[in-house]
């Protein structure tokens, strides 16, 4: 990434891809790139950044932080997605912190730069309303989930959307199971979620391999119905076209 253009960075981004070349360019004069170790705060709720920081490579999470210590995970980001664009738009402090789970490699734009891009382009300023749409609709799914969904079917849904696909449509857990980081993402004790993953393992929705990997196995589930009644497992973000019901109940 290293031998990249800034230009050819942004070019990259999702959110900046109908932009002009000009465009283009008045951004990467404006830019600047900067590194998060793993572990380190982005942005920090109720505080301003006055700045949209765009994800080159990494991963981040966005947190709820109560003030007894509490926290709650909102939502992941990757490369390719920006954070602090909210409050960029409305001038209003952040709503959430945002950690690295990784270490990053990101492009900083100031408000004053995004908001002159955002005003000279209809491209990027409806880019920026899909983005927000997308993810309002995620809120209100996980907001839904927590509401009507069990921990089992929370945990089964989450394992999905964590896995990777290979090759042959068969779906591995690339990094080891963080009880706590699921606790604080499906908003259940560790408890409940240490219990729902002993029971996938019993029924072999979750099968641990011969390399120490898992397998997210969800076809196993589709003869037992009867397992978890009334949920149906989301796979679309799998090349999988079928969905079987998962475990609730619990």
């Amino acid at each position: 990434m290293a031998s990249l253009t800034t230009v050819e960075l942004l070019r990259r981004v999702p959110f900046f891809l109908g932009l002009s070349e000009s465009q283009t360019s008045m951004l990467a004069s404006a830019v600047e790139k900067h590194q998060y170790r793993r572990g380190e705060i982005l942005l920090t709720a109720g505080q301003k950044l006055g700045y949209l920081i765009i994800i080159l490579s990494g991963q981040v999470r966005v947190m709820m932080i109560e003030d007894d210590g509490k926290q709650a995970v909102v939502a992941t980001l990757s490369a390719g997605e920006c954070v602090g664009e909210m409050s960029i738009l409305d001038g209003e402090p952040h709503s959430a912190t945002v950690i690295a789970d990784t270490p990053l490699d990101t492009l900083l734009l100031s408000q004053e730069a995004f908001l002159q891009c955002v005003q000279g382009s209809s491209h990027l300023s409806m880019a920026l309303l899909q983005n927000l749409v997308g993810r309002l609709r995620r809120a209100n799914e996980k907001i839904a989930s927590l509401a009507y969904v069990s921990v089992y079917g929370r945990v089964a849904q989450y394992l999905v959307d964590t896995a990777t696909e290979s090759a042959s449509g068969d779906l591995f857990l690339e990094k080891k199971l963080s009880q706590v980081e699921m606790s604080q993402t499906l908003g259940a004790s560790r408890e409940m979620i240490s219990q729902a993953l002993k029971a996938f393992e019993s029924k072999s929705f979750l099968q641990k391999m011969g390399s120490g990997q898992f397998r997210v196995n969800p076809i196993v589930l589709k003869d037992r119905p009867d397992l978890l009644p009334g949920v149906t497992l989301n796979l679309s973000r799998c090349n999988r076209t079928a969905a079987f019901p998962y475990l609730s109940g619990q």
